[in-house]
């Protein structure tokens, strides 16, 4: 199991200014497939942004990075998240 964070952050565009954790999760949630390995997320907010903590199972790093950074990012292409996005800071 690999553990990969996640940066996102607030864009001029953003409706809300306070990203809520609870329904970034459900989201990202709602977005994984069973093939995607996901396992745990966790939550940490900041004051533009969150960071997200993916627990995956994959085959490697590079898998659970790559399946971590997809899930957030088609979970963020959602209505309730315009103006936020990813951003380079991950891990």
């Amino acid at each position: 199991m690999y553990l990969v964070t996640v940066a996102i952050e607030r864009t001029a565009r953003a409706a809300f200014p306070v990203l809520e954790p609870n329904l970034l999760v459900k989201a990202i949630r709602a977005e994984a497939t069973p093939g995607d390995g996901l396992e745990h997320i966790s939550t940490r907010a900041g004051p533009d942004g969150l960071q997200v903590g993916l627990f995956c199972l994959a085959r490697n790093r590079e898998t659970a990075e790559t399946n971590a950074r997809r899930i957030c990012r088609d979970a963020l292409r959602q209505p309730s998240f315009i103006g936020w996005r990813l951003t380079g800071r991950n891990s």
